[in-house]
Order: structure tokens, then C-alpha cells, then sequence
């Protein structure tokens, strides 16, 4: 699957009436789906780990941008929608930073996981959305502007994130399916 940066990322696989020689037979019969489950809550929370502390540096560069960027003679960081863009942001990325904290305690003490990697992947995932939304919000035009000042590297990157950050809910396993996975494992709702 081509991204919006024109990259590829993201591969599709689908498979119809597979057979499988029993000598190549990995866990049980009939349970491939359970098994690639597993798999992907280690994918889903290891992947998405370190998201909420990249957003947490990031946002101190936008509070300085904020700081020191001026639209018509008024510095951002007094207009009240720019503030309340920063603070929900740092809201969003503690929030998400003590759910994995308190996953990877579980998985220190060896405790399972049912559900919990599948909504730290979706709480990630979508928090990155917002949060690289209200990024780019924060700068409005001027995230297009010419490259030539100090805040050249944060625009020219908060594009690219912005756009990269939309194929992070495909990746291990789309959010929906995440989202299927804690009905069923974590809530005990019935597959259908």
C-alpha cells in the first residue's frame, strides 16, 4: 500500500483456502487466528511505545514556536485556541504514556494481556491523529511556508507527520480490528 508521502509501508496479504502439511503445523488446528492475535498485541504495543514521548518532545517545540511566532502582532501562545491545542495535546500524550507504562508493568510481572495492547494501539494511534491535526492547526499557513527561518525543520516535519501518522491506525492489524479484538477478548462480547 502506497502512503500519502507516496511510500510504501504497509503490505496487504490475504489467503483463501490455504492447507497447511501438519509437519508445519504452528499451535493448533483451526487456531491460526488466535495465534496471529497474539502476535500482533506484542506488535501493537512495542510499534506504538515510544509514540506518546515523541509527541511529548514535539510539543515542546511547539510551545516555543507558540512563544515566539507572532500573527497579526499577537504571539500565539496568547491566543486561547492555541493554548487549549497545547494542553489538550499534553493531556493526551500523559494519558497514553501511563496506559503503556502500566501495560509494560504487566508484562514485567508476566502477567497476560487480553486487550489492553489492542486499545494502547488505538488510544496511540488516534492520539497521534489529534495531536499532528492541532500541530499543524498551531502553524495554519505558515506550516507551508518558505523553509528559511528556525522553525524551518519543525514545519517541513510536522507535514510529513501529519501525513505519516494517518497509516499508523493500518499497521498492526487497522484500528477496527483492534477495536473487534477488545469487544471479544477484553469485554467477552460475542464475535458476531
Amino acid at each position: 500500500m502506497v502512503s500519502m508521502l507516496g511510500e510504501v509501508f504497509h503490505t496487504e496479504v490475504f489467503l483463501d483456502n490455504v492447507r497447511v502439511p501438519k509437519r508445519h503445523l504452528l499451535g493448533e488446528k483451526n487456531q491460526a487466528v488466535l495465534h496471529l492475535a497474539k502476535t500482533l498485541e506484542f506488535d501493537r504495543f512495542w510499534a506504538r511505545f515510544p509514540k506518546a514521548r515523541f509527541c511529548q518532545r514535539i510539543t515542546h517545540d511547539l510551545v516555543q514556536y507558540a512563544k515566539e511566532t507572532r500573527v497579526d502582532g499577537e504571539l500565539l501562545s496568547q491566543q486561547p485556541g492555541v493554548r487549549a491545542k497545547l494542553v489538550d495535546s499534553a493531556i493526551e500524550i500523559e494519558a497514553c504514556r501511563q496506559v503503556f507504562w502500566s501495560i509494560g508493568w504487566k508484562l514485567d510481572k508476566g502477567m497476560p494481556l487480553t486487550y489492553e495492547a489492542s486499545a494502547a494501539k488505538v488510544l496511540a494511534d488516534d492520539m497521534g491523529t489529534r495531536f499532528f491535526d492541532r500541530g499543524m492547526q498551531i502553524m495554519g499557513l505558515y506550516a507551508y511556508a518558505p523553509e528559511t527561518d528556525k522553525w524551518a525543520t519543525l514545519r517541513k516535519n510536522m507535514r510529513r507527520w501529519y501525513l505519516w501518522t494517518s497509516g499508523d491506525s493500518l499497521a498492526g492489524g487497522t484500528s477496527e480490528i483492534a477495536r473487534n479484538t477488545m469487544a471479544t477478548t477484553g469485554l467477552g462480547l460475542p464475535r458476531k
